[in-house]
């Protein structure tokens, strides 16, 4: 991979706290520079079965792609 800073080194969990209450996402932390919110994946409550899910595929996945 190219050593440009922009390459995604983790994808993680982030909790967001509102007066409302709270939310969970999924981020692609880069290299250098900002992360980004995966789309579409998000969760209103800790282990929610679906956000984990896509959580772990999403995971797998790129973990296949850098070799670890």
């Amino acid at each position: 991979m190219s050593n440009c800073g922009y390459e995604i080194t983790r994808i993680e969990k982030r909790q967001h706290l509102t007066r409302s209450g709270s939310w969970w996402a999924l981020r692609a932390v880069r290299g250098r520079g900002r992360s980004l919110t995966i789309p579409g994946i998000f969760a209103n409550r800790m282990g929610d079965a679906e956000f984990e899910r896509k959580w772990s595929v999403i995971h797998e996945r790129w973990s296949r792609v850098i070799g670890d």
